[in-house]
């Protein structure tokens, strides 16, 4: 259950206002916030949920790779060694061209080790995503060039050095998620919004040290790290 279904539970906190419109887009903006204030505080790369590992690329990303001089990039599939794959450039000539050839060549890598045939990409947004298709801290996609067939990797401005990014995915935490939980109560409570006909939060979502109950404190010092990154 999502923390968003998990606070609608509560009988205090109402998914319409009286007018009759939805609350739903408040609680959003507020749970929103309150995940990424457990991130900050326990110092997690993203939200602790069940998750799957990718890799993204920049925005601007390019769509069309038909005149690139070379075709080669490697990638590593949930802990894999890194495998060549080679899409066939007159195939990608968009975005989302593009995506379902890189789909094709790396599903194509091997079948049978490492989930490679379950690895989807997809283009959205000026942006590819390449996405494991397991979950939890062990999958992960990884992308690298060799300095001389750089050109997908290039243009499609994959791997940290073209300013793309790479995440493992995390496994489910139950405790930061009764955590945020207890906090978005909270703040709804102390918001009162009960009464009102809407409500949004123009300026994000505060939460201050001193207003959480001792036992969430100890909750997030419990989970808290000791350094940031994947």
């Amino acid at each position: 259950m999502s923390i968003l279904s998990r606070v609608q539970t509560n009988p205090e906190i109402s998914t319409t206002f009286p007018n009759g419109s939805s609350n739903t887009n408040y609680l959003n903006e507020l749970t929103a916030g309150v995940q990424q204030f457990v991130c900050d505080y326990c110092r997690f790369p993203r939200w602790p949920e069940l998750s799957q590992g990718y890799s993204k690329s920049n925005t601007s990303a390019g769509t069309d790779l038909t005149a690139l001089s070379s075709n080669e990039l490697w990638i590593a599939v949930n802990g894999s060694d890194y495998y060549e794959v080679n899409p066939t450039l007159a195939n990608c000539d968009s975005g989302a061209n593009t995506a379902t050839e890189l789909q094709t060549q790396i599903r194509a890598v091997d079948s049978t080790k490492y989930g490679f045939d379950e690895v989807t990409v997809a283009y959205a947004g000026t942006q590819y995503t390449i996405t494991s298709g397991r979950y939890g801290e062990d999958s992960t996609i990884h992308v690298t060039f060799s300095e001389d067939e750089k050109d997908v990797c290039q243009t499609l401005k994959l791997t940290t050095l073209y300013g793309g990014t790479e995440y493992p995915g995390m496994a489910a935490n139950d405790r930061a998620e009764d955590a945020a939980v207890r906090i978005v109560e909270m703040l709804y409570a102390r918001a009162g919004v009960e009464g009102f006909s809407s409500v949004s939060a123009p300026h994000g979502v505060s939460v201050a040290i001193e207003s959480i109950p001792d036992i969430v404190l100890v909750q997030l010092n419990y989970m808290r790290r000791l350094w940031t990154g994947p």
